[in-house]
Parts: structure tokens; C-alpha cells; sequence
């Protein structure tokens, strides 16, 4: 049952940008693509940046704010009416982008590819792909990474796949998500925005491998390949014995007590280990002798 005006646009916006963003996606890393995956990859992702905006604005600032001034003094039945219909109408999206990029820390680079992709947009809409190759799929695929990525797009998943799970797994599906991580780009694209976050604090994630589980400004650990989070306090870190690195053995530092060990993996190896408090340093580590 819907309630309100705000439940009503929130789940339109949330399944219209479910639709948008794997579209986008599944055109971007398509083999042999031809102009049409060009198009799709554009306009979808352009289109799905357009949800998240109203999303953001709906969130922030209310339903008054998204939509046209010529919806406010009408009755909320009627509103109700409009948005199942289709006729409602919401504000200019440059007015949802202005307020998306006050909100949200896009540097000058990032605001340069929002314009830049919103150009590329508008010249596909109105003239067809200009010189399409490689680089526009790539472009797409960096915009998913950099402005898609860097806004609230786990609001858009059930609370079991926003925490301790493979959350772009969960926002695209296992096809797409796997046809997105086989691209070298993605990966890199995504280990460099880690760093951009906090160079001083990057690990290898525990659930995908790639050095991008970054310790963000709220005490959260969050992976920009795959989207594992917890909590930096949950998590502990200590030597692998098998592999001879430092602090690649992830545990749960939560239930780890003197008399009660944890279990340990290695996020190289993939070993697992029961980590313990030594007896001899005091420190948390795999069980071996010598202390490492």
C-alpha cells in the first residue's frame, strides 16, 4: 500500500534506475559492439544519473522540491494519480544536478566528466554517435566509477546486500557484474578512486581481492570494486605465515577475546587460520613460533 506522495516517486525512481544502470552496463562491456551499444551505454547511464538525482533531492529536500511548481497546491490524490499515470513532471535536471554536486564531494575532474558525458549524451540524442570506438564504452564504464559510485546508489538495495555482501554484485546481477569486473579498466578505475579516498588506508578486500577496501570518513572499510563494507572497528588485520605478507589475514576482531580465537582468511592466499591473543607479545596473530 502506498501512503504518500514520497513512497509513490521513491519507488518509481528506484526501479527506473535499476533498469537504467544495468542497461548501461550490460551495453558497455557487450563484445563486438556495434552503434547501437554505443547509444544504449550513453543514454542509459546518463538516464540512471537522472534517477539518482531526483532520488537524492526527494531524499534531502522532499517531494515539494522534485517536482514542478504546478504540483504543489493540488490535492495528493490527484499527485498520486499523475505519478501512476505518467503525467507528473518534475523539475529541470539541472536543477537536480546543481544540487547533486553541492552535496556530494565531486572534484573539478569529476564535474568535467559529468559535463563531458551530458555533451556526449545530447549528441547522441540529437545527431546519433559521433566517432564511436572503444573509449566511449570506457567512458561509460569510468562514469559508473566515478559518478554513479559516488553517490547513495545502496539506498537502492534490501539491507542484506548493503553490508558484508558484494553489493554491485546485488545491484547488477551475477552476469553483468562478472562481464563488468573481467574489464581491466573497471578495476583500475575503481583501486584509483580507493586511493583518492584515503591513500593512507587501502587493503586488499577481503571478498574480491583487489586492493580497493578503503577505510572511508565514517569509520566504514567499503571496497569501490565490489562493494564489500563493514566497520573498521569489526575488522582486524594481521600476518599470513603461508604467503610471508603483512596484514593480509582479515579476522573478526569483534569476537575475538583472550580465551576465544577467531577465524582468520587470507584476502592472497585464501588460506584461513585461527587468530589468537599471543602469550608472548600480547598482539593478535596467526598462532605460530616465533611471534611475527
Amino acid at each position: 500500500m502506498i501512503n504518500s506522495i514520497s513512497d509513490a516517486l521513491e519507488i518509481r525512481l528506484k526501479n527506473s534506475f535499476l533498469n537504467f544502470v544495468k542497461h548501461a552496463i550490460e551495453h558497455a562491456t557487450t563484445e563486438n559492439a556495434i552503434e547501437n551499444d554505443y547509444i544504449q551505454s550513453l543514454i542509459n547511464m546518463q538516464a540512471a544519473l537522472e534517477m539518482l538525482c531526483k532520488y537524492h533531492v526527494l531524499r534531502t529536500r522532499g517531494w515539494e522540491d522534485l517536482l514542478s511548481e504546478s504540483h504543489r497546491y493540488e490535492p495528493e490524490d490527484e499527485i498520486l494519480r499523475k505519478i501512476e499515470s505518467g503525467e507528473i513532471k518534475t523539475n529541470k535536471q539541472w536543477r537536480m544536478r546543481d544540487f547533486t554536486i553541492n552535496d556530494f564531494a565531486f572534484n573539478q575532474d569529476d564535474i568535467d566528466l559529468l559535463t563531458e558525458f551530458q555533451e556526449l549524451r545530447n549528441q547522441a540524442m540529437h545527431l546519433g554517435v559521433l566517432n564511436p570506438s572503444s573509449d566511449l564504452l570506457n567512458n561509460s564504464i569510468v562514469f559508473f566509477v566515478r559518478i554513479i559510485k559516488g553517490m547513495n546508489w545502496k539506498d537502492f538495495l534490501s539491507i542484506d546486500h548493503t553490508y558484508l555482501a558484494d553489493s554491485v554484485k546485488a545491484l547488477l546481477g551475477d552476469k553483468i557484474y562478472n562481464a563488468l569486473i573481467s574489464k581491466r579498466i573497471y578495476v583500475d578505475e575503481s583501486i584509483d578512486a580507493a586511493y583518492d579516498i584515503n591513500s593512507l588506508d587501502v587493503k586488499l578486500c577481503l571478498s574480491c581481492s583487489n586492493e580497493s577496501w578503503v577505510l572511508n570518513d565514517e569509520g566504514d572499510r567499503i571496497c569501490t570494486v565490489c562493494g564489500y563494507e563493514c566497520n573498521d572497528d569489526a575488522v582486524g588485520f594481521t600476518h599470513c605465515p603461508d604467503c610471508a605478507k603483512d596484514e593480509t589475514v582479515a579476522y573478526d576482531k569483534m569476537n575475538l577475546e583472550p580465551n576465544n580465537p577467531a577465524l582468520g582468511k587470507c584476502v592472497i592466499c585464501q588460506n584461513k587460520f585461527m587468530i589468537s591473543y599471543c602469550k608472548l607479545c600480547g598482539n593478535a596473530h596467526v598462532d605460530v613460533s616465533p611471534c611475527p
